[in-house]
């Protein structure tokens, strides 16, 4: 009941959401795909419906579009992954996305922005991990919905994310001022050695940066070979850089390997330490 509550939308926060939806569609490079992503936005669930599509033979639309979610089970949605396809949600409906351009980086190799590594330095916050995954998730997607960014899960697409983490797949992190109020974080899906950041957000955007400093530290000390932040933000600020889809694909053919599965538990020196 807590967590329904927490991931309850209101009226006009599903009105933004769908204002940004269409007006990602209007754009010119969108036109073109309007009927089959309406297809795919309009498709329901059923037993004659193929699962998770393999982004190796497929062929998606100028926007990114493969084909509609049709099996969110955890087996079909980490399948999904592991062929590189991203979850986002079109007018509130599941579909599966692969952007010609993703934006990859390895966590060891990441650099964290100066302002991020002030605010940790200030012993101002304090850093958990898995903690309050629905209340992330909402704020990600409440605060990227208000800037007017598309794709955002509504209600139901949270509530398929909490499963995720309930199932030990999905993580967070979780930024804590001083009086304990949640003011930046990050949440995203593991397969094997590869995440996949499904959105950030932070009061402040060094708040929102030392979510995502803190994740990469935690991968690289867990062995973790490729950070795709493809569908939160552009990862310049963590010397994250543009890849091909094929490109990708192979990085995967060698990062499914593994396992991390359950809840995550933060490293008090990599939390604390500059």
């Amino acid at each position: 009941a807590k967590r329904r509550a927490i991931i309850e939308e209101d009226f006009f926060l599903t009105l933004f959401r769908w204002c940004a939806d269409a007006a990602y569609l209007a754009h010119p490079r969108c036109i073109a795909s309007l009927p089959a992503s309406y297809a795919a936005a309009k498709s329901k669930p059923g037993p004659d419906l193929p699962a998770s599509p393999d982004a190796r033979y497929s062929r998606p639309l100028r926007n990114g579009f493969v084909a509609a979610a049709c099996d969110l089970s955890l087996p079909a949605v980490l399948d999904a992954y592991g062929r590189g396809l991203l979850l986002q949600w079109l007018g509130g409906s599941p579909a599966w996305w692969s952007p010609a351009q993703r934006v990859t980086g390895n966590p060891a190799d990441a650099t964290a922005p100066e302002a991020a590594l002030g605010l940790l330095a200030g012993a101002n916050v304090r850093i958990s991990l898995d903690r309050e995954y629905a209340s992330v998730a909402k704020h990600c997607a409440r605060k990227a919905i208000l800037r007017g960014q598309p794709l955002q899960p509504g209600q139901s697409g949270l509530a398929t994310l909490t499963r995720l983490h309930d199932a030990g797949f999905a993580h967070s992190v979780e930024i804590w001022d001083k009086a304990g109020n949640l003011i930046g974080g990050c949440h995203g899906i593991a397969n094997g050695r590869a995440f996949f950041t499904q959105a950030s957000f932070g009061f402040t955007p060094a708040a929102e940066d030392l979510a995502l400093v803190a994740l990469n530290r935690h991968l690289a000390l867990w062995d973790f070979c490729c950070h795709d932040i493809s569908a939160s933000r552009n990862g310049s600020s963590f010397g994250f850089r543009e890849q091909s889809r094929e490109d990708l694909l192979s990085c995967l053919a060698v990062c499914l390997s593994g396992d991390r599965r359950g809840r995550w538990l933060a490293d008090p020196e990599l939390c604390c330490s500059r």
